[in-house]
Protein backbone atom coordinates (compact mmCIF):
# COMPACT_ATOMS: atom_id res chain seq x y z
CA UNK A 1 0.00 0.00 0.00
CA UNK A 2 2.86 2.38 0.75
CA UNK A 3 4.25 1.88 -2.75
CA UNK A 4 0.81 2.47 -4.27
CA UNK A 5 0.35 5.69 -2.29
CA UNK A 6 3.79 6.89 -3.35
CA UNK A 7 3.11 6.18 -7.03
CA UNK A 8 -0.31 7.84 -6.83
CA UNK A 9 1.25 10.95 -5.31
CA UNK A 10 3.78 11.02 -8.15
CA UNK A 11 1.07 10.81 -10.81
CA UNK A 12 -1.18 13.39 -9.15
CA UNK A 13 1.85 15.58 -8.51
CA UNK A 14 2.36 16.10 -12.25
CA UNK A 15 0.09 19.10 -12.13
CA UNK A 16 0.26 20.02 -15.76
CA UNK A 17 -1.15 16.72 -17.01
CA UNK A 18 -3.57 16.32 -14.10
CA UNK A 19 -5.09 19.82 -14.23
CA UNK A 20 -5.05 19.72 -18.01
CA UNK A 21 -7.03 16.47 -17.94
CA UNK A 22 -9.53 17.86 -15.44
CA UNK A 23 -10.12 21.00 -17.50
CA UNK A 24 -10.33 19.02 -20.75
CA UNK A 25 -13.03 16.75 -19.33
CA UNK A 26 -14.83 19.66 -17.69
CA UNK A 27 -15.21 21.39 -21.04
CA UNK A 28 -17.38 18.52 -22.21
CA UNK A 29 -19.40 18.49 -19.00
CA UNK A 30 -19.96 22.24 -19.08
CA UNK A 31 -21.02 21.94 -22.71
CA UNK A 32 -23.72 19.46 -21.67
CA UNK A 33 -24.92 21.86 -18.94
CA UNK A 34 -25.19 24.72 -21.44
CA UNK A 35 -27.08 22.48 -23.86
CA UNK A 36 -29.43 21.34 -21.08
CA UNK A 37 -30.23 24.96 -20.18
CA UNK A 38 -30.61 26.37 -23.68
CA UNK A 39 -31.86 23.64 -26.02
CA UNK A 40 -35.59 23.17 -26.52
CA UNK A 41 -35.03 19.45 -27.11
CA UNK A 42 -33.03 18.85 -23.94
CA UNK A 43 -34.27 16.44 -21.29
CA UNK A 44 -32.69 15.12 -18.13
CA UNK A 45 -32.55 11.63 -19.59
CA UNK A 46 -30.84 12.83 -22.79
CA UNK A 47 -28.40 14.99 -20.82
CA UNK A 48 -27.30 12.01 -18.76
CA UNK A 49 -26.95 9.66 -21.73
CA UNK A 50 -25.30 12.15 -24.08
CA UNK A 51 -23.02 13.45 -21.34
CA UNK A 52 -21.93 9.91 -20.50
CA UNK A 53 -21.16 9.22 -24.16
CA UNK A 54 -19.08 12.40 -24.45
CA UNK A 55 -17.13 11.66 -21.26
CA UNK A 56 -16.35 8.15 -22.44
CA UNK A 57 -14.44 9.79 -25.28
CA UNK A 58 -12.85 12.66 -23.35
CA UNK A 59 -11.81 10.59 -20.34
CA UNK A 60 -10.29 7.94 -22.60
CA UNK A 61 -8.23 10.64 -24.37
CA UNK A 62 -7.09 12.23 -21.11
CA UNK A 63 -6.29 8.77 -19.71
CA UNK A 64 -4.11 8.08 -22.76
CA UNK A 65 -2.06 11.19 -21.97
CA UNK A 66 -1.80 10.35 -18.28
CA UNK A 67 -0.84 6.75 -19.04
CA UNK A 68 1.83 7.72 -21.54
CA UNK A 69 3.39 10.20 -19.12
CA UNK A 70 3.25 7.70 -16.24
CA UNK A 71 4.91 5.03 -18.35
CA UNK A 72 7.78 7.13 -19.71
CA UNK A 73 8.30 9.82 -17.05
CA UNK A 74 11.07 8.13 -15.07
CA UNK A 75 13.11 7.36 -18.17
CA UNK A 76 12.56 10.81 -19.69
CA UNK A 77 13.65 12.54 -16.46
CA UNK A 78 16.44 10.14 -15.48
CA UNK A 79 14.85 9.08 -12.19
CA UNK A 80 14.43 5.38 -13.01
CA UNK A 81 18.05 4.66 -12.06
CA UNK A 82 17.31 5.91 -8.56
CA UNK A 83 14.08 3.94 -8.24
CA UNK A 84 15.82 0.66 -9.04
CA UNK A 85 18.38 1.41 -6.32
CA UNK A 86 15.62 1.36 -3.67
CA UNK A 87 15.58 -2.43 -3.69
CA UNK A 88 11.99 -2.71 -4.88
CA UNK A 89 11.78 -5.40 -7.59
CA UNK A 90 11.73 -3.82 -11.05
CA UNK A 91 8.52 -5.57 -12.19
CA UNK A 92 6.77 -4.23 -9.11
CA UNK A 93 7.94 -0.71 -9.92
CA UNK A 94 6.37 -1.07 -13.35
CA UNK A 95 3.14 -2.81 -12.36
CA UNK A 96 2.27 -0.54 -9.42
CA UNK A 97 1.68 2.22 -11.95
CA UNK A 98 -1.43 0.43 -13.21
CA UNK A 99 -3.65 0.71 -10.09
CA UNK A 100 -2.28 4.18 -9.36
CA UNK A 101 -3.19 5.30 -12.87
CA UNK A 102 -6.70 3.83 -12.53
CA UNK A 103 -7.26 5.86 -9.35
CA UNK A 104 -5.92 9.01 -11.02
CA UNK A 105 -8.34 8.50 -13.92
CA UNK A 106 -11.25 8.42 -11.47
CA UNK A 107 -9.97 11.62 -9.86
CA UNK A 108 -9.70 13.60 -13.11
CA UNK A 109 -13.11 12.43 -14.31
CA UNK A 110 -15.14 13.23 -11.19
CA UNK A 111 -15.57 17.01 -11.74
CA UNK A 112 -16.84 16.46 -15.28
CA UNK A 113 -19.16 13.68 -14.14
CA UNK A 114 -20.57 16.04 -11.51
CA UNK A 115 -21.38 18.59 -14.21
CA UNK A 116 -23.20 15.93 -16.25
CA UNK A 117 -25.26 15.03 -13.20
CA UNK A 118 -26.00 18.75 -12.76
CA UNK A 119 -27.11 18.94 -16.39
CA UNK A 120 -29.44 15.99 -15.89
CA UNK A 121 -30.89 17.70 -12.81
CA UNK A 122 -31.52 21.13 -14.39
CA UNK A 123 -32.77 19.91 -17.79
CA UNK A 124 -36.53 19.68 -18.39
CA UNK A 125 -38.30 16.39 -17.71
CA UNK A 126 -38.36 13.52 -18.25
CA UNK A 127 -35.39 12.84 -16.03
CA UNK A 128 -33.12 9.80 -16.24
CA UNK A 129 -35.11 6.69 -17.10
CA UNK A 130 -33.92 3.33 -15.79
CA UNK A 131 -30.33 2.52 -14.94
CA UNK A 132 -28.74 2.61 -18.40
CA UNK A 133 -27.61 6.22 -18.25
CA UNK A 134 -26.16 5.83 -14.78
CA UNK A 135 -24.24 2.72 -15.84
CA UNK A 136 -22.91 4.52 -18.93
CA UNK A 137 -21.77 7.46 -16.80
CA UNK A 138 -19.96 5.55 -14.08
CA UNK A 139 -19.13 2.11 -15.46
CA UNK A 140 -18.67 3.17 -19.10
CA UNK A 141 -16.54 6.24 -18.43
CA UNK A 142 -14.23 4.54 -15.96
CA UNK A 143 -13.83 1.35 -17.99
CA UNK A 144 -13.04 3.36 -21.13
CA UNK A 145 -10.52 5.51 -19.29
CA UNK A 146 -8.86 2.59 -17.52
CA UNK A 147 -8.62 0.38 -20.62
CA UNK A 148 -7.05 3.02 -22.85
CA UNK A 149 -5.00 4.51 -20.03
CA UNK A 150 -3.40 1.13 -19.36
CA UNK A 151 -2.81 0.61 -23.07
CA UNK A 152 -0.94 3.91 -23.22
CA UNK A 153 0.90 3.16 -19.98
CA UNK A 154 2.26 -0.11 -21.31
CA UNK A 155 3.32 1.42 -24.63
CA UNK A 156 5.02 4.32 -22.85
CA UNK A 157 6.83 1.93 -20.51
CA UNK A 158 7.92 -0.39 -23.31
CA UNK A 159 9.03 2.26 -25.81
CA UNK A 160 10.15 4.81 -23.19
CA UNK A 161 8.39 7.57 -25.11
CA UNK A 162 5.23 9.43 -24.17
CA UNK A 163 4.83 10.86 -27.68
CA UNK A 164 4.79 7.46 -29.37
CA UNK A 165 2.50 6.03 -26.68
CA UNK A 166 -0.02 8.84 -27.08
CA UNK A 167 0.04 8.52 -30.87
CA UNK A 168 -0.43 4.74 -30.95
CA UNK A 169 -3.09 4.67 -28.23
CA UNK A 170 -5.05 7.49 -29.89
CA UNK A 171 -4.95 5.66 -33.20
CA UNK A 172 -6.26 2.51 -31.52
CA UNK A 173 -8.97 4.54 -29.80
CA UNK A 174 -10.07 6.63 -32.78
CA UNK A 175 -9.46 4.25 -35.69
CA UNK A 176 -9.64 0.87 -33.97
CA UNK A 177 -13.28 0.22 -34.81
CA UNK A 178 -12.72 0.98 -38.51
CA UNK A 179 -9.68 -1.29 -38.59
CA UNK A 180 -11.61 -4.05 -36.81
CA UNK A 181 -14.51 -3.70 -39.24
CA UNK A 182 -12.12 -3.96 -42.20
CA UNK A 183 -10.51 -7.08 -40.76
CA UNK A 184 -13.93 -8.60 -40.01
CA UNK A 185 -14.98 -7.98 -43.60
CA UNK A 186 -11.80 -9.02 -45.38
CA UNK A 187 -10.16 -11.55 -43.06
CA UNK A 188 -12.16 -13.00 -40.18
CA UNK A 189 -15.01 -11.89 -37.92
CA UNK A 190 -13.43 -13.73 -35.01
CA UNK A 191 -10.01 -12.13 -35.48
CA UNK A 192 -11.60 -8.69 -35.79
CA UNK A 193 -13.46 -9.12 -32.50
CA UNK A 194 -10.25 -10.22 -30.79
CA UNK A 195 -8.55 -6.87 -31.40
CA UNK A 196 -8.05 -4.66 -28.34
CA UNK A 197 -10.24 -1.85 -29.67
CA UNK A 198 -13.15 -4.11 -30.54
CA UNK A 199 -13.07 -6.02 -27.26
CA UNK A 200 -12.91 -2.69 -25.42
CA UNK A 201 -15.87 -1.33 -27.42
CA UNK A 202 -17.99 -4.36 -26.55
CA UNK A 203 -17.10 -4.18 -22.86
CA UNK A 204 -17.54 -0.40 -22.58
CA UNK A 205 -20.89 -0.42 -24.37
CA UNK A 206 -22.09 -3.68 -22.74
CA UNK A 207 -22.83 -4.99 -26.23
CA UNK A 208 -22.28 -8.14 -28.26
CA UNK A 209 -19.82 -8.33 -31.11
CA UNK A 210 -20.16 -10.23 -34.35
CA UNK A 211 -18.61 -13.26 -32.66
CA UNK A 212 -17.81 -12.44 -29.04
CA UNK A 213 -20.37 -12.28 -26.27
CA UNK A 214 -19.99 -9.62 -23.58
CA UNK A 215 -18.51 -12.13 -21.14
CA UNK A 216 -15.99 -13.39 -23.68
CA UNK A 217 -15.05 -9.82 -24.60
CA UNK A 218 -14.31 -9.11 -20.92
CA UNK A 219 -11.95 -12.10 -20.86
CA UNK A 220 -10.27 -10.97 -24.10
CA UNK A 221 -9.81 -7.40 -22.86
CA UNK A 222 -8.39 -8.54 -19.52
CA UNK A 223 -6.05 -10.90 -21.38
CA UNK A 224 -4.85 -8.03 -23.59
CA UNK A 225 -4.17 -5.80 -20.59
CA UNK A 226 -2.46 -8.57 -18.63
CA UNK A 227 -0.23 -9.45 -21.60
CA UNK A 228 0.68 -5.80 -22.23
CA UNK A 229 1.52 -5.23 -18.56
CA UNK A 230 3.65 -8.38 -18.54
CA UNK A 231 5.60 -7.18 -21.58
CA UNK A 232 6.08 -3.74 -20.00
CA UNK A 233 7.30 -5.31 -16.74
CA UNK A 234 9.72 -7.51 -18.67
CA UNK A 235 11.03 -4.44 -20.49
CA UNK A 236 11.73 -2.70 -17.17
CA UNK A 237 13.33 -5.86 -15.76
CA UNK A 238 15.81 -6.16 -18.63
CA UNK A 239 16.51 -2.50 -19.37
CA UNK A 240 19.69 -0.68 -18.45
CA UNK A 241 19.31 2.65 -16.62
Amino acid sequence: MALLRAELRRILGRRGSIFGSIVFNLLFGVGVVIWALTSSSATGDAALRDGAALLQVSVAISAIVLGAVAGSWDVDHGTMRYLVLTGVPRPKLALIRAPALAIAIVVVSLPAMATVLLAAAVAPPPGPQGGGGWIDLFYGVWVAGTAYGLLSLTIGTFLKSSTVAITVALLVNLLGSQIAALIQDKVSHTFGDLLFSEAARIVIGREHGDVLSLGTAVVVLVAWIAALLAVAALRVQRAEY
